[in-house]
């Protein structure tokens, strides 16, 4: 698989070793289901007193990337219709990143802005998941999973008030389109997510958290 805008050096994780198992087998099982995401390259387990109990992980970096929520912020100063444009091309992108990845029964139990990537170049846009720790194969599609995904990233935009419901409705139609007709309940699957978005976001106030 092939990054759309292109993917330029590498990128070094520092883990302890009983955790690059997960980032190194999660980050592989959505590059080999085609997702967008950083491909891991090498993982590294240091033995010995002289590795200090570290072990590395190398994956692609994606040149030019920056995580949703910073790109969402760099959004709210523009004018309304240049935003919505460029918002637009993301809100479908997305859809289609993370229909494919559910389309193919993986879930990512952490889904939020800061693990997604955009990349903004010449007029187009690509999407990327990241954090392959928090990935997991499934044996068959899980909708309760699904919807956990999709309310960890509903209640991750509520930082952004500007965001329409047209926008979101862009991502569904996409996220959709991954899934052969009639496959999925989009209706009811959204309706999970969103009540499960409205828990958390009320957990979140009442423990002084950021809605992030």
């Amino acid at each position: 698989m092939s990054h759309p805008l292109g993917v330029v050096g590498l990128y070094l994780l520092v883990v302890t070793p009983p955790l690059l198992a997960g980032p190194w087998s999660g980050g592989h099982a959505l590059w080999t289901r085609q997702v967008p995401t950083a491909r891991p390259l090498v993982a590294c387990q240091l033995r010995g007193r002289a590795g200090g109990g570290c072990g590395y992980l190398a994956t692609e970096w994606i040149e030019g990337a920056e995580n949703l929520h910073l790109f969402a912020w760099r959004l709210a100063v523009l004018g309304r219709q240049d935003r919505f444009r460029r918002a637009a091309r993301c809100a479908e992108s997305l859809g289609r990143t993370i229909g494919r990845m559910h389309a193919c029964n993986v879930s990512h139990g952490d889904l939020k802005a800061s693990n997604l990537l955009v990349v903004e170049r010449n007029n187009r846009l690509a999407t990327y998941v990241i954090d392959g720790d928090d990935v997991r194969v499934l044996k068959r599609s899980d909708r309760r999973r699904q919807a956990a995904d999709l309310a960890r990233l509903a209640t991750s935009i509520q930082a952004h008030a500007w965001i329409s419901r047209t926008l979101v409705l862009r991502f569904v139609r996409a996220y959709r389109r991954q899934f052969p007709a009639d496959r999925v309940d989009w209706k009811g699957l959204w309706r999970r997510a969103a009540a499960r978005s409205r828990r958390l976001i009320r957990r979140k106030r009442r423990r002084g958290e950021p809605v992030l």
